[in-house]
């Protein structure tokens, strides 16, 4: 066992949250970097099309975090819980068979996705003048989805085995180069949306380096082993009802997004659906960070639940639950107050789309500090392994939001799109106290 993982068991809560969650947060706001940097870019070398295919390729992006989620989440969860368990090598069969399940569901899913791409794009409300703009952008980063893919799930393992801080520089490095190649590509080379696929393709391959390079030189508990990657029934199932939470999650998030490009494109036109590329460029920013501490605190939660402290796993929740609340109480009131700003940071000649993105901005994050329950608790049920718990709330939720965005965009237009964000964090929130007080009950 490291030290870094045997202190999970013993060093003071709020040190575990920082040592943990500090890492995956500043990881996360690097990516958020990248994220805001490539649409400011784009949105200053190729206007408000270019935008609008960053928003429209936003959905097979999702899907295939939807994937590694499964597998990361699945297999980190089992990884943390059997080493608080003292049982190394169930970890190590989790940590293989993650590997091969990833190499799996990449071979099922993204060949399809490169043999039928017009369909797919399609099918993801393309409006007509961004369609060979997006099909262009899928073309280059489509073949580099499994090595996203491999080193999300990597990342989630190393967390698992504490190791946090070399996956944030993971992160880190990767975003500056992609920022970097950004440049050069777009600002310097005029290559326009195909410059920035270019650069996030480079930067995927680094990513995977620096992550492989560390179970390569063994600086971990894992191992990279043909043994422990021989499929494992139980192993496998156990991932796959896991992670189907997150999952599910994520593969709705990614129709949710299908939708919002076909009812912005009817209600607002290409417009509108450009203004949901800035609304996601700034929403990596205001929103993901909490991920990053919920991705934190997820290896601490299932240590501390494996090992039956049960003290420790309500500390753990409690600090977790507070500083996320914060920051999304920040993170609203700035879009409250400065939303032209934000905005205009994305393009500085088109006044009506400014006006646009800031009322989406408003309407969207009405009520974000109840949608930090939400992400909070849903770590903690994967972590202590609730897969159907978990999974029935979450279908729920995301049946609960399709219904509003079939409904509220017919009396509402555009703002009826928006409108779901709040309605959706504001029921989910509520509804994950209850969750918490209903699962604290048992840890005694």
């Amino acid at each position: 066992m490291t030290e870094s993982f045997e202190l999970m068991g013993t060093a003071p809560i709020p040190r575990l949250i920082l040592h943990f969650a500090l890492p995956a947060t500043v990881g996360v706001l690097a990516n958020a970097l990248y994220n805001i940097v490539d649409r400011i870019f784009i949105g200053h070398y190729t206007g408000a099309a270019g935008l609008a295919a960053i928003s429209v390729v936003f959905p097979v992006v999702l899907a295939s975090v939807a994937f590694s989620a499964m597998v990361g989440v699945g297999a980190s969860s089992q990884i943390s819980r059997a080493l608080g368990a003292q049982n190394p090598e169930r970890a190590q069969r989790a940590f293989g068979n993650g590997i091969f399940a990833s190499a799996l569901i990449n071979l099922l899913t993204v060949v399809p996705l490169l043999v039928w791409l017009p369909e797919a794009v399609r099918l993801c409300g393309a409006p007509g003048g961004a369609f060979e703009l997006t099909c262009t952008y899928l073309r280059i980063t489509g073949p580099f989805i499994p090595v996203a893919f491999l080193t999300m799930v990597l990342m989630s393992c190393m967390r698992a085995e504490g190791h946090p801080r070399y996956a944030m520089w993971g992160m880190v490095l990767g975003s500056l180069v992609n920022v970097l190649l950004d440049w050069w590509f777009i600002a310097g080379l005029n290559m326009g949306v195909a410059g920035a696929a270019w650069g996030t393709a480079a930067a995927q391959m680094f990513g995977l380096a620096w992550m492989g390079a560390f179970y390569a030189f063994r600086r971990g508990t894992m191992r990279l082993s043909l043994r422990s990657m021989k499929p494992d029934k139980a192993v496998l199932a156990e991932i796959f009802a896991v992670g189907f939470s997150p999952f599910l999650i994520n593969i709705f998030f990614a129709v949710m997004m299908m939708c919002f490009n076909i009812l912005l494109g009817k209600y607002g036109g290409e417009l509108a659906v450009s203004s949901m590329g800035i609304f996601f460029g700034l929403d990596s920013l205001l929103f993901m960070p909490v991920t990053g501490i919920g991705e934190g605190a997820m290896p601490v939660m299932g240590y501390n639940y494996g090992a039956r402290n049960w003290e420790r796993l309500r500390q753990t929740v409690k600090i977790a639950l507070t500083v996320s609340v914060v920051y999304y109480a920040l993170s609203e009131a700035a879009a409250m107050v400065w939303p032209e700003s934000l905005a205009s940071l994305f393009t500085s000649d088109n006044p009506e789309l400014i006006r646009l993105t800031a009322r989406c901005m408003r309407i969207g994050y009405a009520a974000l500090p109840f949608g930090a329950v939400a992400v909070i608790v849903g770590y903690m049920l994967e972590a202590l392994g609730r897969a159907r718990v978990s999974f029935w709330f979450n279908l729920l939720r995301q049946i609960f939001a399709l219904t509003l965005l079939a409904v509220l965009p017919v009396f509402f237009g555009v703002d009826g799109v928006w409108l779901s964000f709040p309605a959706i964090d504001f029921t989910g929130g509520i509804a994950c106290i209850f969750l918490l007080r209903n699962e604290a009950k048992k840890w005694h």
